[in-house]
């Protein structure tokens, strides 16, 4: 019992590490970009600016992060219109990727003039960390996700260098062992 509790406060601290890292990630990703677009929209057309994204979504951006911008399609603010191509449009699972919880309820919020983040499911029925924000004076929303396997993978990556750093310690009388559980937790 003495070895558990400084397991379990070892994971909860990896845990609270990994799930504020995400979110900042997510929240700056968005921020950027914002700032890029608006920079972008004062020297070329709107659709120089949506065929831009469409490119650094493809191109640029790390494995499993997204960017999606959208606007209103109607002038009653109740139709919501993706600009952005999804970067991951052919894994798409529902029958129209539109669909999406996170186009729908998030970027709405951003449409609205909202800002903020939250943790769901994306088109794909991948779990995402996603941050959304309005782009004045357009009135665009931008969403940009983050899949929490490529950032888990990364995370994992990073804990496994930090105990073989300690192990090769020689002032060390003790080693650290990673393992990874099962999805049944075993």
């Amino acid at each position: 019992d003495k070895l558990l509790q400084p397991l379990k406060l070892l994971d909860q601290s990896i845990k609270g590490d990994f799930y504020s890292e995400i979110e900042s990630l997510a929240n700056s990703g968005a921020r950027n970009i914002a700032v890029w677009i608006q920079m972008l929209v004062s020297v070329v057309s709107d659709l120089e600016v949506v065929r831009i994204a469409n490119e650094h979504n493809q191109q640029s951006l790390v494995e499993g992060h997204e960017l999606i911008l959208a606007r209103w399609a109607d002038p009653t603010n109740s139709s919501i219109k993706v600009l952005t191509d999804y970067r991951y449009a052919a894994e798409c699972q529902m029958v129209v990727c539109d669909a999406s919880p996170i186009v729908h309820s998030v970027m709405g919020s951003a449409l609205r003039g909202g800002h903020g983040s939250m943790i769901g499911f994306d088109y794909r029925q991948k779990r995402v960390q996603a941050a959304y924000l309005n782009v004045h004076p357009l009135g665009w929303g931008i969403v940009y996700t983050i899949n929490f396997e490529s950032l888990l993978s990364e995370f994992r990556n990073r804990l496994l260098r930090v105990v073989e750093s300690y192990n090769n310690d020689t002032t060390m009388h003790q080693e650290m062992m990673v393992a990874q559980g099962s999805a049944d937790g075993r």
